[in-house]
């Protein structure tokens, strides 16, 4: 097998997986979409009642729903192992990923899928079409969205990695990403500057959906060349964390021989 076909066929075979019940898998990911559009409702309500925000409309709320939640559906539907990493480092499951000739990270990131991120695509798709002013924005709009992905992955690493230096548990890995989800699909307005600081920097939410929508409002190639920096910088600095880390794991023993 090639170099990275493997990553295609891990991706694949946990799809196969998860989707071999599709029925279910199909119930899922409606009730994700449903999920969302529901929420997005409530800023439908909210701008119905108050009109602009400081330049916001519900078309831009929109587009920002839509490129968070493809963005997020993007993550859980591919790179859904990066959830598990905290758990797995308490629980001694680096061992098996430790013990293939393969790159551990991507092992562990691309060793779930959660059949919910297709709902989340699928709703957030047809936001960025509703909002969308012709096929290039549209293209543009999915583009950012990966770009968003990256970051969400790369968050998710790095909280995961905490397990490594401190007692930190899956449910507080959990916490601290559903805290910076909903910090990603809010508005960002009107924030004092230390807050705005700590959203470009620490804690990259802005770079999720703010950004992008700030992207498509008005084209800048700084703050495109800033997402894409972003982007690029923030899984880095996830790999190097988790690299540190794993020099102070200490195996859990779960390597079976299978002779």
């Amino acid at each position: 097998m090639k170099r990275h076909a493997w990553i295609a066929a891990l991706a694949l075979a946990n799809l196969r997986s998860e989707t071999a019940r599709p029925w279910n898998a199909a119930l899922l990911a409606a009730f994700m979409a449903a999920n969302n559009l529901l929420w997005f409702g409530i800023w439908v309500i909210f701008f119905g009642l108050a009109g602009e925000l400081r330049g916001w409309t519900v078309v831009d709320v929109a587009r920002l729903y839509g490129i968070v939640a493809t963005a997020y559906g993007l993550y859980a539907a591919f790179f859904g192992g990066a959830r598990n990493l905290a758990s797995l480092a308490i629980d001694g499951g680096p061992d098996v990923y430790l013990g293939r000739q393969r790159a551990t990270l991507l092992g562990v990131r691309f060793s779930r899928c959660d059949p919910t991120g297709f709902g989340d695509i699928v709703s957030g798709i047809a936001l960025i079409a509703w909002t969308g002013d012709g096929p290039l924005e549209m293209l543009l709009a999915l583009g950012l969205s990966t770009l968003g992905t990256s970051i969400l992955v790369s968050v998710y690493v790095t909280l995961g990695s905490l397990v490594f230096f401190a007692s930190a548990r899956q449910r507080f890995v959990d916490q601290l990403f559903d805290c910076f989800l909903t910090l990603s699909a809010m508005p960002q307005i009107g924030l004092p500057p230390l807050a705005k600081l700590l959203l470009y920097t620490a804690f990259p939410a802005a770079f999720v959906g703010f950004v992008p929508v700030e992207i498509l409002r008005s084209f800048s190639g700084v703050e495109l060349g800033g997402a894409v920096l972003a982007a690029v910088a923030f899984p880095v600095l996830a790999t190097v964390v988790f690299r540190c880390g794993l020099k102070r794991y200490a195996s859990g023993n779960l390597m079976v021989d299978t002779r």
